[in-house]
């Protein structure tokens, strides 16, 4: 029953949340991911407000797997973020930012992510196969 319910939102969030819940997508022109991490704790602060999903949570919680994509959850687009960390509007960016999608989603192991939950449900969102398989690992330590 439980796996049943998991499935739902996962299915949910790709099909009715997560359209919903996209505030916009943009090419960088950070080298790797971890140089748009600092301008982006450089432009938003310290993760607290505003908190990483999909393989960017994925790696802190798991160390697994951390794909090129970085995806961000708050509240609202922060003012002028795409200027400040020189990024241009892109369907395949490396940036994506995605409102919270409830007080609960802010709640998990690792304050700097969003809920194990909606990290795989962003993880399986993703084109790229390994970070569906780092998905599944997520989904069986913290779900």
């Amino acid at each position: 029953a439980r796996a049943e319910l998991v499935d739902r939102f996962l299915t949910g969030y790709r099909d009715v949340l997560r359209p919903r819940l996209l505030l916009g997508s943009w090419r960088t022109r950070a080298q790797d991911p971890s140089a748009l991490e600092a301008q982006l704790a450089q432009a938003l602060g310290p993760p607290g407000a505003w908190r990483y999903g999909g393989t960017a949570a994925g790696a802190r919680l798991d160390g697994h797997y951390r794909g090129g994509r970085t995806a961000i959850h708050v509240e609202a687009l922060p003012e002028r973020l795409p200027q400040r960390v020189q990024a241009l509007p892109s369907a395949d960016g490396d940036l994506v930012a995605l409102r919270v999608p409830c007080p609960a989603a802010l709640g998990g192991p690792d304050p700097t992510c969003v809920h194990p939950l909606v990290v795989c449900a962003e993880m399986l969102c993703d084109a790229d196969e390994r970070a569906r398989g780092a998905a599944q690992r997520i989904r069986e330590r913290f779900v």
